[in-house]
């Protein structure tokens, strides 16, 4: 706006807000009417009709500053004169009067408005589930580690969700599991893939859908050959609907370590933010960072479908810093969804990633270490080894998830499957929680979970030439996020029968328009990719980066530039196989939906079968 020709000749009456108190403008939709506007912020019972520029004002207001500092802001965004800072600050002032700027006490004491009984008590967690598949040795190392932790916690039953093929490998299990029957104070269950189609049979049966489509949620394909790293999440979903659980994989271990002694602090944020490290490949991790007298399962089950009120009321404001890195939507979503649906904790080992790219968009800080010599470099960066935690207690409404490691997960509320069979189940996962429940506060953990591999995987320098490419898991979970913008019911049964008929409709697209939007989607992605490691490398410039690292960023910059001709065969290939999952999908939700309303309705013992 010119300042030249603006006049505060119409004020909102102000009567001189705090000048120590700091303040965040509430979402809000604003209409312009000529040199007005009518201000509707969310949850307001009425509106607020101020000049055009007030509103305007509203949306510089995005984090907790003093009105001063918001006054200072506005005068440098809009080029006003110094004599106009009267007039702005008095304005911000009526803002305030009538709600449209709040204060952080307003918003910390408003994050408990919308809990319930429940949300405050919830029952304890009954259910661990372990995946595991082929590694006896490592599946006792875990259950060795979980000696001792269950005492107390409420943990009644371990659910071993097996995906092995060979009866050899079956059996080695269940000698395992065995020798724990008794070291351990919660019942063990040994669920084969056997097992696993007699429950799936039964669990149709009873709730009353068809056997074939509950069976392709679960199973996938009969011939698919991919591993079915998804089966035992959707299969877990049902044996412990209506509950929260923990689930981990046979790899990781339950004896927490720190990248230093955690803060007692509690931050809730826009998105979580990790602090990564890269151990000494030449000694063990867990020789190289603290270990923590704490009880993995206790300290999920303590944040774990608690509110976010009550967890914040543990901490308090902390002079500030407990609502610094909030936007206006997320409190609003904080209120809206007061409880933590997932919760996750930090990972020290194998990063459990397939690709690396994600390295070169790390915060430059954290990849000095690189900068030592080429040879050190690459022992770092190729060794697939990290240490990865935030620093304190975070809560954010993005979902950074990798089940591998102890994940939390409140099963109270329905939760959409993902695919049975390939990777990225991961992905999806947070993808459909997102999708259901927008802006559902998840928390993050401080300190960190072994992950270790019998036999370690490292990667090599033909992995910096590797280009972003295209997925069905990937296309279809962008579609999602996609969709997850557009206005729709806010109840997640709704929410699904939209998915459905989202999908049904993805699977009848004709070939060359999907073809095309995956040649978008893919060329989306790498242009996301050569920016975000382009900007890690601006940063590293600062710091007289070593040539030869500037050539491997470079080089995988280069890699993400466009799409190549010859690439155009795979995606041709990739069309027929996004309309199968689509269609499958959206056709087996509505028995997905009716099945695990009916698990959640049923007793565990009475919904398996199980008996001690």
């Amino acid at each position: 706006m010119n300042s030249d020709n603006f006049s505060f000749s119409f004020t909102i009456p102000g009567h001189g807000a705090g000048t120590r108190s700091r303040y965040i403008a509430r979402p809000f939709e604003a209409q312009p009417l000529g040199e007005e506007t009518i201000i509707l912020a969310a949850g307001a019972r009425s509106t607020v009709q101020a000049p055009l520029f007030y509103a305007q004002m509203l949306a510089h207001c995005s984090e907790f500053k003093s009105l001063d500092e918001h006054a200072a802001s506005v005068m440098r965004t809009f080029g006003l004169p110094a004599e106009q800072q009267p007039a702005v600050r008095q304005g911000l002032e009526g803002l305030v009067e009538r709600g449209l700027l709040q204060d952080e006490q307003s918003v910390y004491q408003g994050l408990g408005s919308k809990q319930t009984a429940e949300d405050v008590a919830p029952a304890p967690i009954e259910s661990l589930c372990i995946r595991t598949c082929n590694r006896p040795r490592d599946l006792e190392r875990l259950l060795a580690s979980l000696a001792g932790k269950t005492e107390g916690t409420g943990l009644r039953r371990i659910l071993v969700l097996d995906d092995a093929r060979s009866k050899e490998s079956m059996a080695a299990t269940a000698d395992v599991l065995r020798k724990f029957e008794t070291r351990l104070d919660a019942e063990i269950f040994h669920i084969d893939r056997q097992t696993r189609r007699q429950l799936t049979t039964s669990f149709a049966a009873r709730a009353g859908v068809e056997t074939r489509h509950l069976q392709w949620i679960i199973e996938g394909d009969e011939d698919d050959p991919e591993a079915s790293y998804g089966a035992n999440l959707n299969l877990a979903l049902l044996l412990t609907a209506g509950e929260r659980f923990l689930m981990i994989d046979d790899d990781a271990t339950l004896d927490p370590y720190a990248l230093q002694t955690p803060e007692d602090k509690l931050s809730l944020r826009v998105a979580h933010e990790f602090e990564v490290r890269f151990p000494d490949p030449n000694k063990p991790e867990t020789e190289q960072y603290p270990r923590l007298d704490l009880n993995p399962i206790m300290a999920h089950d303590g944040m774990l479908g608690h509110p976010v009120a009550a967890i914040a009321a543990r901490h308090g404001l902390q002079n500030g810093h407990l609502l610094a890195d909030l936007s206006p939507q997320m409190i609003h979503d904080f209120t809206l969804r007061p409880r933590i649906r997932l919760t996750t904790n930090g990972t020290l080992g194998d990063s459990g990633t397939g690709g690396m790219m994600w390295l070169y968009t790390l915060p430059a800080r954290q990849l000095k270490p690189w900068f030592a010599s080429r040879e050190r470099y690459h022992q770092l960066a190729l060794g697939r080894r990290v240490a990865r935690s935030t620093s304190e207690t975070q809560i954010a409404s993005s979902v950074s998830l990798m089940t591998t490691t102890l994940t939390g997960v409140d099963n109270r509320e329905m939760l959409l499957p993902v695919p049975a069979k390939g990777r990225g189940e991961d992905l999806l996962f947070g993808v459909g929680i997102r999708y259901l429940y927008p802006g559902t506060p998840c928390c993050a953990l401080p300190w960190m979970l072994p992950h270790r591999l019998d036999s370690p995987r490292q990667w090599t320098t033909d992995n910096l030439s590797q280009r972003q490419g295209a997925s069905v898991v990937g296309y279809v979970s962008a579609g999602i996020e996609d969709l997850a913008d557009v206005k729709m019911p806010d109840d997640s049964l709704a929410r699904t029968r939209v998915l459905a008929e989202w999908l049904q409709g993805l699977a009848e697209m004709q070939h060359p328009a999907l073809l095309n939007d995956l040649r978008r989607y893919v060329v989306q992605r790498r242009a996301d990719a050569a920016r975000n490691i382009g900007a890690t490398l601006n940063d590293l410039e600062q710091d007289q980066l070593p040539a030869w690292l500037r050539e491997d960023f470079t080089r995988m910059i280069d890699r993400q530039k466009g799409l190549a001709e010859d690439e155009e065969e795979s995606l041709a290939k990739l069309v027929p196989k996004v309309r199968h999952f689509a269609a499958q999908m959206g056709k087996t939700l509505p028995a997905w939906m009716t099945a695990w309303q009916w698990a959640a309705g049923t007793e565990f013992s009475e919904r398996t079968g199980f008996k001690r």
